[in-house]
């Protein structure tokens, strides 16, 4: 009875892994002052104000005349501080091109469906001023929470600029993780996995009143958070896929119910795949933008978790965009690895790698990629 679970942040799709995200801060602050100080004080539907901050402008950096296009925040990132559920808050950032030559922005990415960013232009010549509008949705949040604003550039150094922004969301519960993957399969057993119900607050007493499943196919058992095994205090929701899920992809919510006037209902998000023997992870592989010449290079596992015997007999890359090489890693587990030395391509190339196997349910393999193009030329 075994199964490989896989906890991811958004991944991403796509980051929101845990309760202290990507560079977190090792778990919620307590809160202080009236809106803090228990569910009776709390008032439904309150939401904070918008900030409308914006970042300290000391103006232009320095001469223009670094080589190349460059992009250079005025701050390190930005802090919204204690907010409540449901708030919707924003913030300006500021940033300079540096360069002798126009910064072009190719695309912004969030990694989060809590946060958006709007800029002022993409296109910013030598010496010149942008600025990027950050918006905060905290309805799906909990605790400490930092997210990454990564904005793609043909700034040959810093092809990808990170603009870091946090807060502290106001909660009596919080799901861990915030976003489930699953890859497993069915040779190996029993398909399960579980997530925890954390009490965030000491003077608290959280209870789970019901927990609902989008497929009935899965089914969901609440118990106790296993003492001696974490600090974590709440409950541990294990969910078991029975025979009749089926092999394939899939995309399922679990909803539980609890006794929060402040969040009633939490809802997880569990994506993944079961499949009938073979296991690929990652599944579908992503490259960020890069420069001409760029050398990058990807590695992905292909195995058997019941401990049989695999064989990769070929790797079959129909776009030449990658050198591949299959390496055996155990007798049950290989490893692919991808390398892209060269020419980047000018449009984006979405394809997929043909890994064929000697297992007989599961003879070929198709691996999607995305490459985008538009490097710096």
């Amino acid at each position: 009875m075994r199964s490989t679970v896989l906890i991811a942040l958004a991944a991403a799709l796509a980051a929101c892994a845990s309760l202290s995200e990507e560079s977190g801060t090792g778990g919620p602050r307590t809160p202080s002052g009236p809106a803090a100080s228990g569910t009776d004080a709390w008032t439904p539907g309150r939401t904070a104000t918008p900030g409308g901050t914006i970042d300290p402008d000391p103006g232009f950096p320095g001469a223009a005349g670094v080589p190349g296009p460059r992009l250079v925040f005025t701050a390190d990132g930005h802090d919204f501080g204690l907010q409540e559920k449901n708030a919707k808050v924003e913030h300006t950032a500021i940033f300079y091109n540096t360069g002798d030559a126009p910064l072009e922005i190719g695309k912004v990415i969030t990694h989060c469906g809590c946060a958006a960013a709007l800029l002022s232009s993409r296109t910013i010549p030598p010496g010149g001023r942008g600025t990027m509008r950050v918006v905060l949705d905290t309805g799906g949040l909990a605790g400490d929470r930092v997210k990454r604003v990564e904005v793609y550039t043909n700034d040959p150094t810093h092809p990808i600029s990170v603009y870091p922004i946090s807060c502290t969301v106001i909660a009596d519960a919080a799901l861990d993780p915030l976003q489930l993957v699953l890859r497993t399969t069915r040779s190996a057993g029993d398909v399960k996995a579980h997530f925890d119900v954390l009490n965030l607050r000491g003077d608290f007493d959280l209870s789970i009143s019901g927990v609902t499943v989008s497929n009935p196919q899965i089914r969901a058992e609440v118990g106790p958070i296993p003492p001696g095994s974490t600090e974590k205090r709440g409950y541990r929701v294990n969910l078991t896929f029975g025979p009749d899920f089926g092999v394939r992809d899939f995309s399922e919510k679990v909803t539980v119910f609890t006794n929060s006037r402040r969040d009633p209902q939490l809802v997880l998000v569990v994506i993944g795949s079961v499949r009938e023997a073979v296991l690929v992870v990652p599944e579908r592989l992503w490259f960020p933008v890069m420069a001409p010449g760029t050398k990058m290079t990807r590695e992905v596992f292909v195995y058997r978790n019941d401990g049989k015997s695999l064989t990769i007999t070929e790797v079959k890359d129909p776009s030449g965009l990658f050198e591949t090489e299959k390496t055996r890693v155990e007798p049950g587990k290989w490893k692919v690895t991808l390398k892209i030395h060269g020419e980047v391509p000018r449009q984006t190339v979405r394809g997929a790698l043909i890994i064929r196997t000697d297992d007989p349910k599961e003879p070929v393999i198709d691996l999607p990629f995305e490459v985008p193009g538009g490097g710096a030329r």
